[in-house]
């Protein structure tokens, strides 16, 4: 991709009246559970990652087959294009706002078509390795009944640009979307959003309900910031079923031990999960202040500051994946390098652990 020959996550890009995902401080497992997909490296998709009954950590993808569709307007889908899809989680900004970018750093590249119910527009993949455990990815759980419950909530990638939220405080209907593709009365309908909307990019993102497991997936929809609805997600319910063959069911990938339930939880799949150590605080300033009596000092100030410490306590032993700072854009940002260095102490720091 030396000369940008693909797709590429976009910045800045998206409807003004959408929510930063980092603004929803009551979610925060569901987001990480959500991803962006550039397709085949052409257009862009969003999905979610998956639980099933084995709680295995099998990286399944929920998202929508329109989003392979070969001519981009109608079944049958082409398979060999999630294969040459890439997966990006946590593309998002830091801080709820801020006009940071995002990450590109997480991603995972190809898939295999699991299931596909193109009368439904459901489509299960299996990424082509586990997200590593840096990844801090989740598992979300799912409900494939009709018994839900408000508000209902997606994280999605609109326009290919960092995650998003949008939020219906009423409760999802049943409605029929599309039905020369499409089944009839298969679909949960969102009328208003109480805030946020849904774009181009935001297909196959995973529709959440109040007890916050996953009751289907978008199709489409006409909302804009004037008009904020209405949008479409298939239901999960609709493509479970013991009458499908299992290419095109999500009973037998997400119930694999034939438990029979409807209902599932979500899981962090791993037994000792990444956590992200912070000192911030959702009031925090994160702006550097020059005579430092406010917010984080910065290299050239009026104080004279050229080092700033940050101290973290952890019970025991722990690995440490790597650091995540953003550095302040100051006059002197190009002339001079910022030097991490890893120290262990107790009220102050003792052992260079490591420098870079």
């Amino acid at each position: 991709d030396y000369v940008g020959l693909r797709l590429l996550p976009r910045e800045n890009a998206a409807l003004p009246c959408e929510v930063d995902a980092k603004c929803d401080n009551l979610h925060s497992d569901q987001s990480r559970s959500a991803c962006l997909i550039v397709v085949d490296g052409t257009y862009y998709c969003s999905g979610n990652l998956i639980n099933n009954t084995s709680e295995d950590g099998t990286p399944y993808v929920l998202t929508a087959s329109h989003c392979l569709f070969a001519d981009y307007a109608n079944p049958p889908i082409d398979a060999s294009m999630a294969e040459t899809s890439v997966f990006f989680f946590n593309y998002e900004t830091p801080y709820c706002y801020s006009d940071i970018q995002g990450s590109l750093e997480q991603s995972v590249s190809g898939a295999t078509v699991k299931a596909c119910n193109t009368q439904r527009d459901m489509l299960l993949l299996e990424l082509s390795e586990m997200p590593p455990v840096d990844y801090r990815t989740y598992y979300a759980g799912w409900n494939a009944t009709d018994d839900i419950s408000a508000p209902a909530y997606c994280f999605h990638h609109p326009a290919g640009d960092m995650k998003r939220i949008s939020v219906e405080n009423d409760l999802p209907y049943t409605s029929s979307f599309c039905t020369l593709v499409f089944k009839s009365k298969s679909h949960w309908k969102i009328y208003r959003w109480d805030s946020g909307v849904t774009e181009g990019g935001s297909s196959g993102s995973g529709l959440f309900d109040g007890n916050n497991r996953l009751i289907g997936a978008l199709s489409g929809g006409a909302s804009t910031c004037a008009t904020t609805g209405d949008d479409d997600f298939y239901k999960l319910k609709t493509a479970w079923s013991p009458n499908f063959w299992e290419e095109e069911n999500l009973e037998p990938w997400l119930d694999p031990k034939s438990t029979g339930s409807l209902l599932m939880d979500g899981v962090d799949p791993y037994v000792h999960p990444c956590v992200r150590l912070s000192n911030m605080t959702d009031d925090d300033s994160w702006l550097p202040d020059a005579a430092s009596a406010n917010g984080y000092a910065a290299g050239h100030n009026s104080n004279g500051y050229v080092t700033y410490a940050e101290r973290f306590q952890i019970e025991g032993e722990a690995l440490l994946y790597g650091v995540y700072f953003i550095p302040y854009l100051g006059r002197y940002s190009t002339e001079s390098a910022i030097q991490l260095k890893i120290y262990s102490g107790d009220s102050c720091p003792t052992d260079l652990l490591f420098s870079q």
